[in-house]
């Protein structure tokens, strides 16, 4: 019996649509309500640094926090030295983990930005990829709301059994105990999407991870197809529909015929890619030669949870890499984690099942289109950072022998 309980458990994966939560205790839903309006900015908050070497990486939202106020100072006509943008940081989070200029400049390089001479000054700019990702969605994103498209944003995330407060609690009835726990062990994945008008509950999966069953691109493609089906049925065959995701891998693989070629694969796969693609090739070309041939003769990337949407007339876009605030499903996780956290007693994973299905089942339309308001503030920071740099900034750039021009990699779906 304890084999089959576990089993069940370990495959459950649930639509909230008719969710009604059995926990141990009774929450009003004005109490759900008022915890979502104080959805504020997360604030990075990672271990800080005292010395050493820098990491070679630090939280998503560190790397969000450097490119969001490098755009506010922009937005402001202010050149964004590393002086006035490491003051900025530390003047809006506190416990900003970078603790000196140099190790900001320094990862700032890590993150792709370069160092440009203007006047007299130097500044650091973003790469010409990335603007033009951003360029890219906001173009999207302009032609989707001018035409009135339902927008929907995804995203994922997980918790734990352990998810508690980082201190001394006691619950409602004198429960409580002192932090034993990393926060690790069994976790839940829950997949989502929200637009103006809160949850789409019929399309929310909550389910156990296990070895057998995880979030991976087999498994999301499935939700996906599930879901446009439901978005599709229930806006009719004339309206536009589209999905935002981030760039998770299981979210990007690709369709078979857009796959490249790969150095493990031995010298006559190659030349088999080569022929299904139709690229000419000499018999006598070493393996190096036929790889460089098959790259240079990529085909452009196409995905298959695009393919799949498509056949609903469901559109796909992606965020700009590493853009996580463009996305208003950040705030309502973090809001989200905070309520498990407060209201996690037991240490159950059933418990945390229960407490994300009842804050995700009350959560109300005022408090979704707040979050995706925030996004799209964040998003209109971005835009006008990156017209004053079109406008006042690249122009005036002196030419050095140390620019280099840099091969993109960008696909634009004009």
């Amino acid at each position: 019996n304890g084999r089959t309980t576990q089993r069940k458990r370990s495959s459950r994966s649930s639509s909230l649509a008719n969710f009604t939560p059995t926990t141990h205790r009774n929450r009003s839903s004005s109490q759900i309500r008022s915890l979502q309006r104080e959805i504020t900015v997360p604030v990075a908050k990672p271990p800080q640094i005292r010395g050493g070497n820098l990491p070679k990486t630090f939280s998503e939202e560190v790397e969000n926090a450097i490119r969001h106020q490098f755009h506010v100072l922009l937005t402001k006509k202010v050149y964004p030295t590393v002086e006035i943008l490491f003051n900025r940081l530390h003047a809006t989070y506190p416990d900003f983990p970078i603790l000196s200029k140099t190790s900001l400049r320094e990862y700032m390089h890590m993150l792709g930005f370069t160092f440009k001479q203007i006047s007299n000054t130097k500044i650091p700019l973003e790469g010409i990829e990335i603007e033009a990702q951003r360029a890219i969605f906001y173009r999207k994103m302009g032609n989707l709301r001018s035409t009135g498209a339902h927008i929907f944003y995804h995203d994922e995330t997980w918790s734990n059994a352990s998810e508690e407060k980082r201190s001394i609690w006691f619950s409602d009835t004198g429960e409580g105990r002192l932090r034993k726990s990393d926060g690790k062990g069994a976790r839940l994945a829950i997949s989502a999407i929200i637009d103006q008008h809160g949850f789409h509950l019929p399309s929310v999966e909550i389910f156990n991870c296990t070895t057998d069953h995880n979030m991976d691109s087999e498994h999301f493609i499935k939700w996906i197809k599930s879901t446009s089906f439901r978005l599709r049925d229930e806006h009719g065959p004339n309206d536009r529909i589209c999905i935002i995701i981030d760039n998770a891998t299981w979210h990007s693989e690709l369709t078979d015929d857009t796959k490249p070629g790969k150095r493990a694969w031995r010298k006559s796969e190659i030349q088999q890619w080569l022929i299904r693609h139709r690229i000419h090739f000499d018999p006598i070309m070493t393996k190096a030669e036929l790889l460089v041939l098959a790259s240079i003769n990529r085909p452009a990337k196409r995905y298959k949870v695009d393919e799949v949407a498509m056949q609903f007339d469901v559109e796909i876009v992606r965020l700009p890499t590493k853009h996580c605030g463009f996305n208003p499903m950040e705030l309502l996780w973090a809001a989200l984690k905070d309520y498990i956290r407060k209201n996690n007693v037991r240490f159950r994973l059933n418990d945390v099942y229960n407490l994300a299905a009842e804050f995700i089942a009350g959560f109300d339309e005022d408090a979704a289109k707040n979050a995706i308001q925030h996004a799209r503030q964040v998003e209109h920071t971005f835009r006008t950072g990156d017209r004053f740099v079109e406008e006042n900034v690249e122009p005036y750039l002196k030419d050095t022998d140390s620019d280099t021009e840099v091969e993109l990699d960008i696909e634009d779906e004009v």
